[in-house]
């Protein structure tokens, strides 16, 4: 699962980054972003990179039990 999710995360932070997937201008309910991940989410490049941090600390955990325990631990 956490493989899984690994992976989710770390496409949606990288494609957030790509200009093709990205439509630009703020929305009024949140005038912090950057535009819109497929015109839908509103995304900036500090929500991309916790999009990539999470992504490769699932990625991280996945590989052992022992590195499954300090990731949940981190995460709690």
């Amino acid at each position: 699962m956490a493989l899984a999710l690994g992976v989710v995360y770390v496409i949606v932070g990288i494609v957030g980054f790509l200009p093709i997937f990205v439509t630009s201008g703020s929305t009024a309910s949140l005038p912090s972003a950057t535009g819109s991940l497929l015109g839908i989410f509103p995304i900036n490049a500090l929500h991309n990179v916790v999009h990539l941090a999470i992504g490769a600390a699932l990625l991280y955990g996945a590989t052992a039990t022992a590195t499954a325990i300090l990731v949940a631990a981190a995460w709690a």
